[in-house]
């Protein structure tokens, strides 16, 4: 699992690093990440759908609440990401992000 978490963490931060430098510009930056929270969500509601449908898994609000409360600052951490990847400061940002990873494997 921890070998799973390090690439796949690795992978989003240079996926997003990629697309910010070249696809990203200051009017398009909320659709993009708009866009992809909304695919997250989209395939998430078809997978659940599934397990609802199949009887492996039934409905609970607090469930609902929690992803809602987990969602939002996800969401924000990603646009301070974009926001920060702008001021092309990335040494700095991965160095912050490997961090945060290091401190999540050590509590």
């Amino acid at each position: 699992m921890p070998f799973i978490l390090f690439i796949g963490s690795g992978l989003l931060d240079a996926i997003i690093n990629h697309v910010q430098k070249n696809y990203v510009t200051t009017e398009n930056s909320n659709a993009y990440l708009i866009t992809g929270f909304l695919s997250a969500a989209t395939i998430g509601l078809m997978l659940l759908g599934i397990q609802f449908i199949r009887g492996k898994q039934t409905f609970a609000l607090k469930n609902l609440v929690a992803g809602i409360l987990v969602g939002i600052p996800n969401y924000f951490s990603i646009w301070c990401l974009v926001k920060f990847l702008k001021q092309n400061q990335t040494e700095q940002l991965l160095t912050i992000l490997n961090l945060k990873l290091k401190l999540f494997f050590i509590i």
